[in-house]
Order: C-alpha cells, then structure tokens, then sequence
C-alpha cells in the first residue's frame, strides 16, 4: 500500500504521511500545513477554532502505505476534499505529541502577540517637526577679565599703600579690561579714588618742599631753591606734578627778578654800585648782575678825569693830517669836504667824547676801534644834520667789549656795528666842513 501524499494549503509543497508522524507537517480539519507554514493556519483561524485548536492536537498520520493521489489541478477547490471526515488512528509514536505541544505552544505565543490583522501604517504627521533647543553659547570672557582686573588692581592697592603712581596705572588697567562690561563704571570708580589719593598726597608733599624753597629764597639763596624744586621735579612723573613744580620754579625767579630791580635802583654811585654788585653774585644766577656791572664800571669812569687826544693848538692827535688844520683851538678841514681823518691813538675799553660842531651836509660819520677791522659808529643824513647845524654838541662813545653805546648830548644814539673789532682808532668825516673842539677819552 503507497504512501499518502498531500500538499501544503500554504506553500504547496508535497508532503507525505511521514511528514505527518515525524510533526513536521500538521493537519487540522481540511487544512494541511508544513511547519513553514502553521502561522498562517493559525492566522486563519477564528478564536474559537484556535481554542479547539489548543484542546484538540490534530493525530498523526497512520503510517500504511495509502493508494496514491494524484495532485489536483491548480486553482482547484477540491484537492484536499478526499481527506475530509477522515478517521484518525492511534497514535504509534507518544513522543509525537510532546513536540507538537511545544510546537503548538510556540504559535500560541507568537499568535497572541499577532493577534488579529495587522494594523496599518499610521499617517504621516502634518505637524512640522519641533524646533531643537538652542546650544548653549559659551561663556563671554569680557565679564571674567573685567573681574579679573578690578581684583587685580584692589590687590597691588593694598600690598603697595606708598607706590600711589602704581596704583593709578594699576586702576588704569583695570578700566581698559573692563570696557564695555558691567563692571566699567566700578573700574572708573576704582581709577577716580586712586587719582584723588595721589592728588592729595602729591599737594601735601608739594608744599612742605616749596616751604623750604621759600625759606632758602628768604636768605636770596635762590639758585639753592631753584635746584631744590629741580631735584623735586623727578620725584613724579605726571604732568600734573610737573606744572606745579614749574610754577614753584617761576615764583622763586620772580622774587631774584623783582628783588633785584629793586637793587638797581638803589646803585646811585660806584661805591654803592659794586657793593650790590657782589650780593646778586652770591645769589648764583648769572643772568643777574650783569647790569650792576655795566652800572658800576660807568659811574667808576665817570668819576675819573678826562684825558684829552687834541691840545688845541696842533694836529699832533690826527693821523696824516694834511687836510686838515686848526682854527680858533678847533681841528678844522681845510676844503669845504671834510676828508676821513683817524686819530692816532687806538681805543678799547672806556669812554670817548668828541665835540664838534658841523655845518650843513648831506652825510657825516663819527666811528670807533676802526682800522684793518671794522669797528661802530654812527651815520647822520642831512635832514639830522641840518638839524645839529649851528651849535656845539657832545657825542659820548661808551666801549665794554662787544657792546658798543653812544650819547648825544646826553640822549641815547643808534650805533651801527660795522664790524666787531675790539681795538682801532677814532675817525671821523663829513661831506661839509666840520670842526673838532674837543677830542676825550677816560
């Protein structure tokens, strides 16, 4: 007797009825399924028939051989009719029905987690997708360093309480590192307080050294005092200090400065002259008592006699005299040109007066310390000349090196400096006749 042969509802594939004893085909009511396929026999099953299912294992194939089947045609409905209502027989092999049981219980678990159809998809959310919270941005190190540096500054204040200028610059770091943070008007705070300190304490110290510049100043010690506040100058360098210090300076000048107009005018002869002289050298400033000087060597000559050149008789003090002759005690030009004559004695240091009297010209000349050298002089045209015509008139040459000044009948006269020869002799000459009464020096 052949063997039975059935196919898979599922997957039609052929199975036999040793597939059937061995469990790994199954047969439940008209259904027959290979192990591949019991799913789907059990997804197929309603709940009940899955209970009956459960109660009731399907028996294996008997083993006898079976008259063969021929397959049904594909598509039938029919091809596993001739099974129906077929009686079971007793099973010839118990251990069969222990692995259907776990078979069955493995589908019983995987069916009650696929229980029922499957669910469909679900729909595409139409909500936009929910913004990402912003990352953090990390944190603005201006805070910190302004921190950092208003601390900074508070620790050199109070481990340097004398060091006032370190403090200021310390504040001004400060202020630089916290600009444009919270913390700048702190740091402006901390910068105003330090300056306001050092500009008190900078006043105190100020004031006790310009007392004692005062004081030195009281004894006409000044240059003393000047180097005082030169020494204090260096102390601070802020300008601040600076300006003050010069302006110390400038009031210790004004008090030589006044103080020794005050002197000059209480000089009223050569004694007195030279006297204060020496004081306003003790003071140590050479730009006074260079006119006590002058004043003292002046009023000294003009307290000596003068020494007349001319003798009023002869030409003996002029230098090639030919042109010249004297009349009436004068030296007078024997043309109506007075040629240049020079005298014969040189001059330096020290006073020199000529009379003369000049008749109307268009250009006369009286010069000093002339020879190979240039010397000074003066230099008339004719509208002064005509004023000088018609009477005598003294012309006073005061000689002190390179300074060189000249009165006129006791009146302040330009001199033009032709050259700056210190020696030479006097010349004088006109375009008119002029005549030399007196020819003095001291």
């Amino acid at each position: 007797m052949g063997q039975e042969i059935v196919y898979c509802f599922k997957c039609q594939i052929r199975l036999t009825g040793a597939d059937l004893e061995k469990g790994t085909a199954i047969r439940w009511q008209h259904h027959v399924a290979c192990k591949n396929c019991v799913p789907a026999v059990l997804a197929s099953l309603t709940p009940e028939e899955r209970k009956s299912f459960e109660a009731h294992a399907p028996s294996p194939a008997p083993t006898a051989r079976r008259e063969a089947v021929p397959r049904p045609a594909p598509g039938s409905s029919t091809r596993l009719k001739h099974l129906k209502d077929r009686p079971a027989g007793p099973s010839r092999r118990p251990w069969l029905w222990v692995g259907v049981g776990g078979a069955v219980l493995v589908l019983v678990l995987l069916v009650a987690a696929l229980s029922g159809r499957p669910s469909p998809p679900p729909a595409a959310s139409t909500q936009p997708p929910a913004a990402l919270p912003p990352k953090a941005s990390p944190e603005d190190p201006a805070p910190k360093r302004a921190r950092d540096g208003i601390e900074k500054a508070k620790r050199f204040m109070k481990e340097h309480p004398d060091d006032l200028d370190g403090q200021v610059a310390a504040a001004s770091e400060a202020v630089k590192s916290a600009d444009a943070t919270s913390q700048f008007r702190e740091a402006v705070e901390l910068y105003d307080h330090a300056v306001s300190k050092r500009k008190a304490a900078h006043a105190a110290e100020l004031e006790k050294i310009e007392k004692e510049a005062a004081a030195e100043a009281d004894r006409e010690e000044f240059k003393a005092a000047l180097d005082r506040l030169e020494r204090a100058r260096s102390l601070h360098a802020t300008p601040e200090w600076s300006s003050k210090v010069d302006a110390a300076r400038d009031a210790i000048r004004k008090r030589a400065a006044d103080l020794y107009a005050r002197l000059l005018g209480e000089a009223r002869d050569a004694a007195a002259a030279e006297r204060l002289r020496a004081r306003v050298t003790r003071w140590g400033l050479p730009e006074f008592g260079k006119e006590l000087a002058e004043l003292a060597a002046r009023l000294a000559a003009e307290g000596l006699p003068w020494t007349p050149l001319f003798d009023g008789r002869t030409t003996a003090a002029l230098r090639n005299p030919e042109n010249w002759t004297v009349e009436n005690g004068a030296l007078t030009s024997k043309a109506e040109r007075s040629i240049a004559v020079q005298s014969t004695r040189e001059v330096s240091d020290g006073d020199v007066r000529i009379r003369f009297e000049i008749e109307p010209a268009g250009y006369a000349t009286f010069k000093i310390r002339q020879g190979p050298e240039a010397g000074y002089g003066v230099e008339w045209n004719r509208p002064r000349i005509l004023a000088l015509a018609g009477k005598a008139h003294d012309l006073v040459f005061r000689l002190r090196g390179e300074e060189v000044t000249a009165t006129l009948d006791g009146q302040p006269e330009p001199v033009k400096v032709f050259g700056k020869a210190l020696r030479g002799q006097i010349q004088f000459s006109s375009t008119g006749r002029l005549r030399i009464l007196a020819l003095d020096v001291r």
